[in-house]
């Protein structure tokens, strides 16, 4: 999955960017030691060689090295630095990653992955949040090219940034109101923003207006709503002021400092969240006993590929509470993680990332090799013979996964140049063959449409040469 989402990220890259690999575990490895490379044909065939031979064991999981190394290179002047950060396991310095993160947050915006259970949900979320990015996570079985996808197009969009709420009450006050969170993320196309105001007194009346204010790129932009108090809604449950106080308490978590644990408890046990310091125990309402004794530390296997089998049965009834929890050993880190940095042009910032990986000589087929083994060919199959450009070449493997002769494809050709005719019959046979995996190709496709548009097409439409290769692969 990994390997695959990995090629599709490098043939998903657009012309103009700087990118580099690094693999991370125990240990740490980079694609080009000295700095990210232009994206061109000499370095995607790098990448690509690496991706050919890449394993998923690299040892535990040390991330701040590798950050280390990333933010101690320069920025290129013309370029924005991003990350694309992939783990699978969890870390025991948190507090100093995300501190790093967010102390180069002003230069390098980071989107974390978590991959599999083993991830550290605090920890794919924390830095996504230093780093003024976002947060993606799988499980076993679900597709990881999607997500790549998803997060490559945010990072190549303008999001909207330095976003911050101006209150304007009737009565004054605003002083008294605490925003929570503090520091607004990012927003990009198709996200929700939530934020949650706690008034410090009674005597703050929330009627008036608030002002949403941000900037895409260099243009201001602004939200006013108006706020009327006689307009609130009962919550009998507090189930708003809950979520309040998650959010707040994932703000002291981050800021992974020692004196905010009282507080932290504070919040937990008052609203009933659990938090980094707390959990939920089962109280036994039947025995009214008081549970003594020393708290035993248990290892859940986590279950893979099977059922949940629930017995019905008699069970005594139990309430939930939140309580301070004792302070548990570092768990042992899953192996290998993946990562990825990139720089791209600050008309189209893009990402950076990590992958980890292993050299394994002779441990995978090649994607560029003619696939006469392969027993179905899959849209990898097509995309991997896409140059950097965005254009394909026709040949005799592009012609095997089409499973027509060469000749048939060159004489059906309505233009001379037989690269732009490859680059349509490899569009519209992705359309046709892959068109329920569009999401995970798009970008490829977009690319080659770009360079299309730069093409002698001796007077034809990109829709006519379409039209005429799909009659063309409707007959094969």
């Amino acid at each position: 999955m990994a390997k695959e989402a990995l090629l599709l990220f490098l043939k998903s890259l657009p012309p103009g960017c700087y990118f580099n690999i690094i693999g991370f575990g125990s240990s740490f490895e980079v694609l080009f030691p000295d700095g990210s490379r232009e994206y061109a044909e000499d370095s995607l065939k790098a990448a690509t060689e690496l991706q050919q031979t890449m394993g998923a064991d690299f040892g535990g999981t040390e991330i701040l090295q590798p950050l280390r190394h990333i933010y101690d290179k320069p920025t290129l002047p013309t370029h924005i630095r991003q990350i694309l950060l992939f783990t699978d396991g969890q870390v025991r310095n948190f507090a100093a990653v995300i501190e790093l993160v967010k102390k180069n947050a002003n230069n390098t915006r980071l989107f974390s992955f978590g991959i599999g259970e083993g991830a550290s949900t605090s920890l794919v979320k924390g830095i996504a949040r230093a780093g003024r990015g976002r947060a993606e996570f799988t499980k076993e079985g679900d597709r990881l090219q999607p997500l790549v996808v998803k997060t490559l197009k945010a990072a190549m969009q303008l999001a909207v940034t330095d976003l911050h709420l101006e209150w304007q009450l009737e009565s004054g006050g605003s002083s008294d109101i605490v925003q929570l969170p503090k520091d607004l993320p990012p927003l990009f196309a198709g996200e929700r923003l939530i934020i949650y105001a706690m008034a410090l007194s009674d005597k703050v009346v929330l009627d008036g207006k608030v002002h949403l204010k941000g900037k895409i790129g260099e243009r201001p932009l602004e939200f006013g709503l108006d706020v009327d108090s006689t307009k609130s809604i009962e919550d009998g449950s507090f189930s708003i002021h809950r979520l309040a106080a998650k959010a707040q308490i994932k703000q002291l978590q981050d800021a992974g400092k020692d004196e905010n644990k009282a507080a932290i408890v504070l919040l937990s046990t008052a609203a009933n969240v659990i938090s980094c310091h707390t959990s939920m125990v089962g109280v036994d309402k039947h025995r009214k006993e008081k549970v003594s004794g020393d708290l035993i530390r248990k290892n859940i296997p986590v279950m893979r590929k099977s059922k949940l089998l629930m017995a019905k049965g008699t069970t005594h009834k139990s309430a939930l509470g939140c309580s301070r929890a004792p302070a548990t050993p570092p768990s042992t880190c899953r192996k290998s993680s993946l990562g990825l940095t990139l720089d791209k042009i600050r008309s189209a910032p893009a990402s950076s990332g990590a992958f980890g990986f292993q050299r394994v000589p002779g441990s995978f087929q090649s994607e560029l090799v003619a696939p006469e083994s392969r027993a179905e060919p899959t849209y990898l199959s097509v995309v991997s013979l896409q140059k950097f450009s965005g254009e394909w070449e026709l040949d005799k493997i592009l012609a095997e996964i089409m499973k027509s002769p060469i000749e048939i494809l060159e004489k059906a050709a309505p233009v001379k140049a037989q690269n732009v005719w490859a680059t349509v019959l490899a569009l519209c046979y992705l359309d046709v063959k892959f068109g329920d995996k569009r999401d995970e190709w798009e970008m490829v496709d977009r690319k080659a449409r770009q360079w299309l548009d730069l093409q002698d097409r001796d007077g034809h439409t990109l829709d006519d040469l379409m039209a005429k290769a799909r009659a063309v692969i409707d007959q094969l």
